[in-house]
């Protein structure tokens, strides 16, 4: 497993690293807390099997209410979908508040395309995505950062 992550940062020219250590880009700084259990379990709650007619907007306002003012707040996440074939991940458009399934052979619609290979990682839960980076989370809450 560790071997397919390293593949996988490789191949993205990414460099990880602990949120701690990250920097502000823009006007805004990223959050380096971990993630709350509120916010975890939005994240869940986008697998549930009519999760197609889920109103999110109580899962943007969880995420919305994880960031302050100043902090970047995602475009959106993707995650491995655990609803069985033929999906593989999800994604939650934070601009649009959509939720929506995707099969393997089926792409996702930039920026979210790059989270992908990430977001099948067993090692993390969600992938949040940025403009110019992403941003791992772990079942635990805790966080680690690829800037791009």
């Amino acid at each position: 497993m560790r071997n397919l992550l390293t593949n996988v940062i490789n191949s993205q020219s990414a460099k990880i690293q602990p949120l701690a250590t990250a920097t502000a880009h823009a006007t805004d700084t990223l959050r380096t807390a971990p993630r709350s259990s509120r916010y975890l379990q939005g994240l869940a709650r986008l697998d549930a099997p009519d999760s197609e007619e889920l109103d999110a907007s109580e899962v943007v306002e969880a995420i919305e209410a994880e960031f302050g003012l100043g902090e970047a707040v995602p475009l959106g996440c993707v995650a491995q979908c655990y609803l069985g074939p033929p999906y593989e991940v999800h994604i939650l458009d934070l601009a649009g508040s959509i939720v929506k399934h995707y099969f393997g052979s089926q792409p996702l619609p930039p920026p979210f395309e790059r989270a992908r290979r990430l977001s099948l990682h067993n090692a993390y839960i969600a992938i949040e995505v940025y403009p110019d980076r992403m941003v791992c989370v772990r079942a635990d809450g805790t966080t680690a950062e690829i800037n791009q």
